[in-house]
């Protein structure tokens, strides 16, 4: 019993990310899409992409406030990063996908709690390999109803039942996970802690020295934000995207000239989102960039 409940869940999870990965809309798509649409049929094509749903980055562009070029701008740049960083991950095969679901959370719980779970104590009792009873002819197939072949339909019917009903926990799962990688795009989590922009930049320091050179680079994009407040350009807002920020920061009148920091916001972007890093050479030159930055405001303040 415990071995056929486990086939079901993952038959449900596998056929869920089989189906959501074959009708939702790629990077690579929306990319061709809007590659020479004018602003506002960027902008459109966005807003009608179901790519959206799942993807916070994309609904806080759509949601800015910043000129419409701007933000045609920002969603190519945005759908460039995560078309090209598509390229680059490994193909799943179908024992992949298994493996994959194998490990989901939905599957891990539902076999662990096999003993307290409704579906079980439901059949439990019930046996599957029914022997096939033999008529006569002038017998009925209904005779004796709880012990012919009408029992074994009743059977599949509620095994139809049980799989709806996992299906629709496994949806639900789906979407509870979308849910919380969607709050995680935040440029900082809830619990992370405040740190001044030394502690960032010790931080930094002691992760790279830790070979972990894509934190390390998060850490010195803080840091850079954290100097862009105290300067008063632009609040840091610990909640908001990178893009957020961005938009804030280009849209200050307090900006120096010299600054231009949609470009490190790319990279940083690569690095962070895109997982797409280089080593020691990406720390060293968010490095440079900081301290750029801060001769450059405080530069301004003469």
């Amino acid at each position: 019993m415990r071995s056929w409940h486990k086939k079901l869940v993952l038959l449900v999870v596998v056929v869920s990310t089989l189906l959501s990965s074959a009708f939702a809309e790629t990077y690579g798509e929306l990319q061709n899409r809007i590659a020479n649409a004018k602003p506002a049929e960027v902008v459109a094509a966005v807003r009608e992409s179901s790519l959206v749903k799942s993807d916070a980055q994309l609904r806080s562009l759509l949601q800015s406030k910043e000129p419409i070029a701007k933000r045609a701008s920002s969603m190519r740049d945005w759908v460039g990063t995560r078309a090209w960083a598509a390229t680059i991950e490994p193909k799943r095969d179908g024992k992949a996908i298994a493996v994959t679901a194998k490990r989901s959370r939905l599957y891990i719980d539902q076999t662990e709690k096999a003993k307290s779970n409704w579906l079980e104590n439901a059949f439990k009792g019930l046996q599957f390999n029914f022997p096939q009873p033999r008529f006569s002819s002038n017998q009925s197939p209904f005779d004796g109803l709880f012990g012919g072949p009408l029992l074994v339909q009743i059977m599949w019917g509620l095994l139809a039942l049980a799989g709806i009903a996992l299906a629709w926990f496994a949806i639900q799962h789906i979407r509870t996970v979308q849910s919380r990688k969607r709050v995680a795009t935040a440029i900082l989590e809830e619990d992370e802690p405040e740190r001044t922009v030394d502690e960032w930049l010790a931080q930094a320091d002691a992760l790279a020295a830790e070979g972990r050179y894509r934190e390390s680079v998060r850490c010195l994009y803080l840091a850079t934000l954290l100097r862009i407040d105290e300067a008063g350009v632009a609040k840091f807002e610990r909640s908001e995207t990178n893009w957020e920020h961005l938009a804030r920061i280009e849209a200050s009148n307090k900006l120096p000239s010299e600054i231009e920091f949609r470009t490190p916001t790319k990279a940083f972007d690569r690095i962070w989102y895109g997982f797409i890093v280089r080593g020691q050479v990406d720390v060293d030159e968010f490095r440079a960039i900081y301290q750029n930055i801060r001769q450059s405001l405080q530069g301004a303040r003469r």
